[in-house]
């Protein structure tokens, strides 16, 4: 397999995770009840009406990063990032060390690292064709 098929297959298990990973916090939330958490329930103050708002924003962005290119991906990947760096400082101030959460945040920045070297490779092939 070659290194763009390997990147490319890594981008969709990360998208899957992350899409699997939050949809359990929204449903482990909302089901109190059924908590699988290592943690006894993951529940944090960024719940409102049983919405876990982190990772319903999580779902959204997991589930729409297939969908978007060019500048918006771009603004897409800082969001993100922003949101993590966030989420991670917030979790260290309230001593809130949920690993389905930083799961989320490191295959989000995983998807960012893989996707940006995605690009550079797609670049870097276009060149190289238009060499030949």
């Amino acid at each position: 397999m070659n290194n763009l098929k390997f990147l490319k297959l890594i981008k969709i298990i990360l998208i899957s995770f992350g899409v699997i990973d939050s949809f359990y916090l929204l449903l482990e939330t909302y089901f109190t009840q059924t908590s699988f958490c290592p943690l006894n329930g993951c529940t944090n103050n960024l719940v409102y009406g049983n919405i876990n708002i982190p990772a319903l924003l999580g779902l959204i962005w997991f589930s729409a990063y297939p969908f978007l290119s060019g500048k918006f991906l771009s603004f897409w990947q800082i969001a993100a990032l922003v949101g993590v760096i966030f989420l991670a400082f917030y979790a260290v101030v309230t001593s809130y060390y949920c690993p389905f959460c930083f799961s989320a945040y490191a295959a989000g920045i995983g998807l960012i690292i893989v996707d940006r070297r995605l690009k550079i490779k797609n670049t870097y092939q276009k060149q190289k064709n238009q060499i030949n």
